[in-house]
């Protein structure tokens, strides 16, 4: 066993974690920058003091964890939530002093509590009728949540109404007012102590959302117990989208509600198989003797309710087609707890529309929850073979195999290999590769080190790159899209698309320029250069570090002979420099701002403009279209030999 598995296994034994949801080069990251702040330098000495301190075995935690949450992140869950606690707390017979309990775990930043009793206060629910709990494993997160000042990361999406009512503007960021946060308790815990909530009274509703997509089948199954613990009787567990398999599995009920990943915290009693004989079929189809799922009970009206309800029926849109019209009607009554009657429909909608991946995904949902989870991943499949993008059914495909115990059968849902293909195929770019991952935030963008710098935890990590939440999107860039499916079922690459090569595309003054990035080994943030004594080129800076290594650092400017004009903090925020040549012949290029990477045919580019004259004309190929300008392609050869000349 490595020393990566021996950490691997105590943060599994600690928190639960599988190390092979985040990557083992995530767990030692952590390792690596715990040993950094304590000034360790032997591993082995390291994982003792772990094992032997609580404190540090803490400060690992601490390290390991990804906090990615907004408010309202989910909002129909909080519709939901917030209706059938006004059923609760409002029906006839139901005491005046009843106290609604909600527990939310993780509870990361505290956006998720914080949105449960902002929908409650909405929904006319009074402040001394409910209390939510919340627990995080993370005593950083606990204080930064009880802090309630939140930045621009934490309001997401259209509808920021509710951020008017309940926060205030300051030169720190967004404060949350006093009643919301009297209305929340944090408190710093882990879900699998024996003593967390100990003597506490259940809950009636229960949020543990994006946790157990972390942990492995036998501690998923703990980590559900525990939750049903947790939980009155008639209480509901509220999970992530991609976690809903993992319930319906285990036989728990769903609620009937949109997009709410509700189940009940009771499960359904093991069908019995009773022999009969058979008889003749007189019907194509007969109702259910025992419904799957109870009938919602009546719901009271909510009183000046914030949160718009979810529509109990579709409401055909102009222009609808019959196929679109159908499939809203057949949600709709899955949405009302009809699932047999949904079932026979998707069935019968399937041979008159014909198949879509749309329809079939439907159908694996409904089998779903019906408890069928071998049609369903058939269901599936066939989706992602008629559109192999088709996100929801990947995501609930992959969750499913998940839960069936072939977890590496899942990853290989989300292989590398094939969001590479996908780009190929699609002429995807950086952007639009992350624009299709909806929960990927590029949050060093906008508060990060290439935004305003007011994310909290910017001052501890120095820079984004060494921060976690950095590492787990790039891997969910990467790993998310689309399924692995068999060769077979592809079209073979084109001749065209074979030409297509990878376009490292930046600016230098106001020049936008682009390299080929099989010539480039890394694109680096600024550092300092070390200037040389007696330099015969102009063009030689110095030195600087790369990775432990002195590189000679070279203004590509100089070379190309593009003049220098001052540039503002913000493009002075955004410079990068490229480490060109590759070993043993390494070369920094400093440069103002890299844009991104592109997929060019570089075998047809355009002639360059007459305007361009002297060294650019010298080192360039030709001119390409990127994100509708121009760049300018440089050749990798020819600059290499210019600056093997500059260094000579």
């Amino acid at each position: 066993m490595t020393l990566v598995d021996e950490f691997s296994a105590l943060l599994k034994r600690k928190m639960g974690l599988d190390s092979g949801s985040i990557g083992k080069a995530a767990v030692e990251r952590a390792v690596r920058h715990r040993m950094g702040a304590v000034n360790a330098t032997d591993e082995y000495d390291y994982l003792i003091r772990v094992q032997t301190s609580p404190t540090e075995m803490q400060q690992l935690i601490e390290a390991v964890i990804v906090p990615e949450t907004w408010f309202f992140r989910y909002p129909e869950s909080q519709t939901a939530m917030a209706g059938l606690a006004c059923e609760r707390l409002f029906a006839a017979g139901v005491a005046e002093d009843r106290v609604l309990r909600v527990l939310s775990v993780p509870c990361s930043s505290g956006e998720e509590p914080y949105s449960i009793a902002m929908a409650l206060l909405d929904a006319g629910v009074p402040a001394a009728r409910f209390q939510v709990d919340a627990v995080d494993i993370s005593q950083r997160m606990v204080e930064f949540a009880q802090r309630a000042v939140y930045g621009r990361n934490s309001f997401r999406g259209d509808d920021l109404a509710y951020r008017d009512r309940h926060f205030t503007e300051t030169a720190d960021g967004y404060q949350l007012s006093a009643m919301v946060r009297e209305g929340v308790r944090f408190q710093q815990g882990n879900l699998f102590d024996a003593n967390l909530l100990l003597g506490a009274a259940p809950y009636d509703f229960v949020f543990c959302r994006n946790l157990l997509i972390y942990f492995d089948t036998a501690t998923q199954e703990r980590a559900v117990q525990v939750l049903r613990r947790f939980t009155r009787g008639d209480g509901i567990i509220f999970v992530g989208p991609a976690e809903t398999s993992l319930l319906t599995a285990r036989r728990l009920p769903i609620v009937p509600a949109a997009r709410s990943f509700a189940f009940l915290a009771q499960a359904m009693p093991p069908p019995v198989e009773v022999f009969t004989p058979a008889k003749p079929i007189v019907h194509a189809w007969t109702p259910p003797r025992r419904p799957v799922a109870p009938p919602p009970p009546a719901r009271l009206p909510l009183p000046h309710a914030a949160i718009p309800p979810v529509p109990a029926a579709p409401v055909e849109a102009p222009g609808a087609s019959r196929a679109d019209v159908s499939l809203r009607q057949i949600e709709a009554m899955a949405d009302q707890g009809r699932l047999q009657e949904a079932l026979v429909q998707c069935r019968v909608h399937l041979e008159v529309h014909g198949a879509s991946a749309d329809a079939l995904h439907l159908l694996g949902l409904l089998q779903d929850a019906a408890g069928d989870a071998r049609e369903a991943q058939a269901a599936y499949r066939k989706a992602l073979y008629l559109d192999p993008t088709h996100r929801e059914a990947l995501l609930h495909l992959a969750a499913l195999i998940a839960s069936a115990g072939d977890v590496e059968g899942a990853r290989r849902l989300q292989a590398p290999a094939d969001f590479r293909r996908a780009q190929r195929e699609r002429r995807l770019d950086v952007s639009e590769s992350i624009a299709l991952l909806s929960e990927v935030d590029d949050c060093w963008n906008r508060i990060g080190i290439r935004g305003d710098k007011s994310c909290g935890q910017l001052s501890g990590y120095v820079h984004c790159r060494n921060c976690p939440v950095y590492a787990t999107a790039a891997k969910r860039i990467l790993d998310r899209l689309p399924p692995q499916m068999d060769v077979q079922d592809h079209e073979p690459v084109t001749s065209e698309s074979r030409r297509l090569s990878s376009l490292l595309v930046f600016r230098l003054s106001r020049e936008w320029l682009g390299l080929p990035t099989r010539a480039l080994d890394e694109v680096a943030s600024t550092r300092m250069i070390l200037t040389l004594p007696h330099r015969r080129d102009p063009a030689v800076l110095g030195v600087t570090n790369v990775r432990g290594t002195l590189t000679v650092c070279v203004s590509l400017a100089r070379l190309l002979g593009l003049d220098s004009p001052p540039v503002d903090t913000r493009e002075r925020a955004a410079a990068r420099m490229l480490i060109f040549g590759g070993a043993g012949r390494a070369v920094v290029l400093p440069v103002d701002e890299v844009e991104g990477i592109h997929a060019v045919d570089l075998d047809v580019l355009e002639p360059l403009p007459a305007t361009v004259e002297g060294a650019s004309l010298k080192y360039s190929r030709g001119v390409v279209r990127c994100a509708d300008r121009s760049v300018g392609v440089l050749d990798e050869s020819l600059l290499m030999q210019a600056l093997e000349r500059s260094l000579a």
